[in-house]
């Protein structure tokens, strides 16, 4: 699409007229600017009544004005490209007040207080005209509130009253709190999900009604709950009680195919494995396939929680199927459920499960090419990836990547000499990756129960770095465990995590190392071993392509060091010329390091948002490390934390600038928060005003970095603090952020001089450009 500078004009001209676009508005109507809700008292001010509100004011463009307006009646009927292109991305239709609307959004805020027990509450509109503007304003007047003074349940069936009689102190509605309808559907899932996982397969919360009895003049109610009974069968007329159903046999499809038709009758396999009852008794599967297996009966019987002879229950069956689900050699997993009318000795009534299983290709090749975002700096990346969905015939994943990646990064002064080269930073890289479904362990004895059964993880890497001033070659390999941890945690540990570390400094760079005497920083440029034990803990409600609110946490714990130590205190190692122990001639590292990561988002409405964030971090190095490893220090700066600065260029505390700043800036200490305010602005483009504070500190005073170290009664003044406006171009599937900070304390000044944004020059704006939102 060709745009002239004649249609550049125009659209010019559009937007500069348009600005008191109003006067497009018909006469006799009003654009509709807002809505306000004033409560009568204080009662009920969280209550989201704004949801119910049905007519959304009209948006201005920019925030500011109504240029959209102007340009809808301006192109609305043009029929050229480029004019239905600009009517789509900067035009909209005004949004006229509409009575009726207001009228039925009150009736809808009525509804929802009544559900809340304010029965009188009352709600008045109020039409404020300015010219041809409006504001719909709804006064809420909730009055007295009715209060709940009894609760009960009926029902025919005696047993259903038992069950829940045992589970009443559970309830979620208590005498004297406030009626909420919300509560009654929440209590009328709890009996369901409870009576489900207590053997009655057939029962559903439609089979719980409720009548209230709001008769009283003292502004309460009574709840009568009741169970009723199922219906019979046409030929017995008769009700039933509510039956309860045990798992019979358990019938598992491996390769279901629902469109393939075999002129051959299917292979039958039984597989025992031992439950996790007290008993010592197995579970008994029946594998029913055509073809030849593909993956190991075993590997699947133990991710079915369902067991026979047990009560059947609704929260084996949605862990069952969760577990399954997760099976990567898996694309569709199906439950279904056969009844039989004779009871068996203990008066249940059977169930024969039946699970199908249909899979996915065993093998995929992937090639990736994408643009990469280091902390503000830019690249380019690509990966070739090769998947194996079923590597061992237990649904093993395997995942191999070969990667490379050119960047173009932003060094100190040392570093930053690029000879006329786009790129001065280079990667390639290999990776292999396994996952397995279940616990693997050197014990073939150790079990876990099913409930517990975490999933085992191997990994192996290896990654050459080239950076302006050295080489540096990573190797490193790893095992561990990965396993849910509610609904919404995960939780890793790998107790082997071994990595080595190559740094091959170019020889000018080589002969500034020569020149310190700390060896703190000097250190952090020589060859080094880590074998580490980890832990992450991660906790995260967040819902893809859900505008509502959620939490987010990450822990990281992780200690390195201390069975090589070990190994050389019982082998009676001597440590080398420079004081230090080594394994397999290479020094080890030795530090314990955590990390803590919270962040709390709240959806407003209009795609408006608040999100903040807090990051604590320590790492202590001890034994035989002066210095924590380069690549497990604390660093600030960047487009993903403290904006105002550079990545690697905040602090350590208050320390100022000298000869050192070709080192980047480590600490064993960091403190940071920030705060966004998200909001639309137009089409694609959303903004964001945001504010970083936090710091890097040492944990010991160091003469190169003075004033660096953590104090106290110093730290809150070496807090750095920025502020900034950020743009994002939401396309669904990315999104590209630029996001413009300014320093607005800055701790590298001294004492008294260190507020300088009044100071302020365009120059001294920052510019961090990323992909994806910084948190």
């Amino acid at each position: 699409m060709k745009i002239g500078k004649t249609n550049v004009l125009v659209l010019l001209v559009l937007v500069l007229s348009s600005c008191n676009s109003t006067k497009h508005i018909p006469k006799n109507e009003y654009l509709l600017t807002k809505n306000t809700i004033v409560y009568k008292n204080n009662s009920l001010r969280s209550a989201p009544l704004e949801d119910y509100i049905t007519q959304t004011p009209m948006p201005k463009s920019l925030g500011f004005f109504y240029t959209n307006i102007g340009i809808y009646e301006a192109l609305k009927e043009k029929e050229s490209g480029l004019n239905k292109w600009l009517l789509r991305v900067f035009g909209k239709e005004p949004i006229l007040l509409n009575k009726f609307s207001a009228q039925e959004s009150a009736r809808k805020m009525k509804s929802f207080l009544n559900n809340l027990s304010y029965f009188n509450a009352e709600i008045e509109i109020n039409y404020k005209i300015k010219k041809n503007k409006a504001t719909v304003e709804y006064v809420v007047d909730t009055k007295q509130p009715y209060k709940i003074n009894a609760f009960s349940w009926v029902s025919p069936d005696s047993a259903i009253l038992a069950k829940i009689e045992k589970i009443s102190t559970e309830s979620l509605i208590k005498t004297d709190d406030l009626y909420n309808a919300y509560l009654l559907d929440s209590e009328r899932d709890r009996i369901s999900a409870n009576l489900r996982s207590n053997g009655y397969f057939r029962f559903n919360r439609n089979f719980i009604t409720y009548t209230i009895d709001s008769a009283f003049s003292n502004h309460t109610l009574s709840i009568l709950g009741e169970i009723s009974l199922p219906s019979s069968p046409q030929s017995n007329k008769a009700k039933q009680t509510h039956k309860q159903y045990s798992i019979r046999n358990i019938y598992v499809y491996p390769d279901f195919e629902p469109l393939l038709v075999f002129d051959y009758d299917p292979d039958t396999l039984e597989v025992s494995i031992p439950s996790d009852k007290l008993d010592n008794s197995v579970d008994k599967y029946h594998f029913i396939y055509y073809n030849k297996l593909k993956i190991r009966p075993k590997v699947i019987g133990e991710s079915i929680f369902l067991s026979n002879n047990d009560l059947f229950n609704s929260v084996e069956l949605d862990r069952s199927f969760q577990k399954l689900n997760r099976f990567p050699i898996f694309k569709y997993v199906n439950f279904s459920f056969t009844e039989d009318s004779v009871a068996t000795k203990s008066g249940t009534l059977p169930l024969d499960v039946s699970i199908r299983l249909s899979r996915t290709k065993t093998q995929s090749y992937t090639i990736e090419t994408d643009l990469t975002n280091t902390s503000g700096d830019l690249g380019v990346r690509g990966n070739l990836i090769y998947t194996n969905r079923n590597f061992f015939r237990g649904s093993e994943m395997l995942s191999l990547r070969l990667s490379t990646a050119l960047e173009s990064r932003t060094y100190s002064n040392y570093e930053d000499s690029r000879d006329n080269v786009l790129f001065n930073t280079m990667e390639y890289g290999l990776y292999l990756g396994l996952q397995t479904p279940n616990f693997l362990s050197p014990a073939k004895k150790v079990r876990f129960p099913k409930y517990l059964a975490p999933r085992s993880i191997f990994q192996l890497s290896y990654n050459f770095q080239v950076r302006p001033s050295y080489k540096r070659h990573l190797g490193n390999a790893a095992f561990g465990y990965e396993w849910n941890f509610g609904q919404f945690g995960l939780q890793r540990l790998f107790p082997i995590d071994l990595s080595v570390i190559k740094i091959f400094p170019s020889p000018e760079f080589q002969a500034n190392l020569d020149t310190l005497t700390n060896t703190r920083y000097k250190d952090q440029y020589t060859d080094h071993f880590i074998a580490a034990l980890k832990y992450n803990l991660t906790y995260n409600t967040q819902r893809s392509n859900k505008w509502v609110d959620f939490t987010y946490m990450l822990f990281r714990f992780e200690v390195a060091g201390n069975l090589a130590s070990l190994v050389n205190d019982l082998s009676g190692y001597k440590p080398n010329a420079e004081g230090y122990y080594t394994l397999f001639g290479i020094r080890y590292a030795q530090y314990v390091r955590g990390e803590f990561d919270y962040r709390r988002f709240y959806a407003l409405s209009n795609k408006q948002g608040i999100i903040y964030r807090a990051i604590l971090g320590l790492g202590v190095p001890y034994g035989n490390s002066s210095a924590l490893p380069f690549e497990k220090g604390f660093y600030g700066g960047g487009a993903n934390g403290m904006r105002g600065w550079a990545y690697r260029t905040l602090g350590p505390g208050g320390y100022s600038e000298t000869n050192l700043n070709e080192f980047d800036k480590m600490g064993d200490i960091k403190l940071e928060a920030s705060f966004e305010y998200r909001f639309p602005i137009i089409w694609y483009l959303n903004g964001a005003l945001f504010a970083d504070v936090g710091n890097v500190w040492l944990l010991k005073q160091n003469e190169l970095f003075p004033d660096g170290h953590f104090k106290w009664d110093t730290f809150a003044k070496q807090l750095g603090i920025d502020t900034g406006l950020g743009f994002r171009f939401d396309f669904d599937f990315f999104i590209v952020r630029l996001d413009a900070a300014l320093i607005v304390r800055d701790p590298a000044k001294i004492a008294g001089e260190r507020f300088v944004l009044g100071q302020t020059k365009f120059s001294n704006i920052f510019w961090n450009f990323g992909i994806g939102y910084p948190f």
